[in-house]
């Protein structure tokens, strides 16, 4: 559905000159500069990890060499499959920041995306920091736009919400167009792809790496001269119709420049799934008061629904799978007093100890904020 007064802009052209004209403020360039200064290092350390291994070696499989940097390694790809490889590696620690609201997570996807391209432009880094400021906001809203309802339906939101988000950044990094951009959007918005079954596996971190390298793509082809619709987020069968019927698209511009929803990224302080973080900081509070966990009978913790629709599996097999384990994080937090990246290593699931309190854990459903918690 696109405006219903004549001469109205559509949502996509909204958001095209707002990504052509807009420069960000400060304080939405700080939360940009965040993002490279988490993103960036993130993803040189870990791509040598199996998922992004993977991808980089099917890349380098497939072409020699390109101008596009290989966060962490020596190569050069493409600008495509640079993103590629950087967003997947930029998401497999699970450690990128993360929207309060819909706990999508835009900077894994828009980061690289906005990198290849101010790569491909030779661009300095106030395009790129500029780029990946406006790619956040663009991905944060799609992902409010888009609601609970396209995520209760079996969709990845930081993936389908990253599509869109990491073209915007790669547009605005090309300094494209207004009315190319449009296009680039159009053309991000028919690839959208990301089911919620695939949490849990290397697929997940991938679909990061897939929503760049499709953003970066995207705008790349619009400037050879591909046409694409230029109402694909809002039009009829566009991708608001498609995957979030009930969506109002209207939502993508409400206050659009004034209201900056980027503000509300904020890092993450664990390295597993947002929903079970008040879970986590209560099990750290509470361990030191603990004389061991040997003496523990039962574990009660008191989350929001989400933490135990998403984070319930209590037999992890790796350490992507215990990311996405409240249990595991619970047991693990009250053990240790912490949580970072030295508590996911792949031996750490099947000790008695941990197992034991794993078993002893109960999530609770409670209806409070979804950013509190108790035990």
């Amino acid at each position: 559905m696109t405006s219903t007064v004549a001469g109205d802009p559509t949502t996509t052209a909204q958001l095209a000159a707002f990504l052509a004209r807009t420069t960000p403020p400060g304080a939405v360039r700080h939360v940009a500069r965040r993002a490279l200064a988490t993103v960036l290092p993130l993803a040189a350390g870990a791509v040598d990890q199996a998922a992004p291994t993977h991808v980089l070696s099917v890349a380098r499989a497939i072409e020699a060499t390109g101008p596009a940097a290989v966060l962490g390694r020596t190569e050069r790809l493409s600008p495509t499959f640079a993103a590629l490889v950087n967003g997947t590696a930029a998401n497999t620690d699970d450690y990128d920041d993360t929207d309060l609201e819909t706990y999508a997570h835009p900077s894994a996807a828009v980061v690289p995306a906005a990198l290849a391209a101010a790569e491909w432009r030779d661009a300095g880094f106030d395009d790129l920091l500029d780029a990946t400021a406006m790619g956040i906001e663009v991905g944060v809203r799609l992902a409010r736009a888009l609601g609970s309802a396209h995520v209760d339906r079996g969709w990845h939101v930081s993936s389908t919400s990253g599509h869109v988000a990491a073209a915007a950044a790669a547009a605005a990094a090309l300094d494209m167009r207004a009315d190319d951009i449009e296009l680039v959007l159009g053309l991000a918005a028919t690839q959208v792809s990301g089911l919620g079954r695939a949490l849990g596996t290397m697929t997940k971190p991938f679909h990061f790496g897939k929503a760049a390298a499709n953003g970066v793509e995207a705008a790349l082809l619009v400037s050879a001269g591909l046409t694409a619709p230029r109402t694909g987020i809002e039009g009829r069968r566009g991708l608001l119709a498609v995957v979030a019927p009930h969506a109002d698209h209207r939502e993508l511009v409400r206050k659009l420049g004034e209201h900056w929803l980027a503000l509300q990224v904020m890092p993450k302080p664990y390295p597993c799934g947002f929903v079970s973080h008040p879970v986590i900081d209560a099990a750290i509070e509470l361990a030191p008061q603990l004389p061991g966990t040997g003496d523990i009978t039962a574990v009660e913790a008191y989350v929001h629904p989400a933490c135990i629709e998403f984070m319930e599996d209590r037999q992890p097999r790796t350490a992507l799978e215990a990311k996405l384990s409240a249990p595991f994080c619970v047991a693990t937090a009250l053990r240790r007093g912490r949580l970072g990246l030295a508590e996911f290593v792949e031996d750490a699931f099947g000790t008695p100890s941990t197992v034991s309190l794993m078993d002893r854990v109960r999530l609770v459903p409670e209806q409070r904020s979804p950013r509190s918690a108790r035990l």
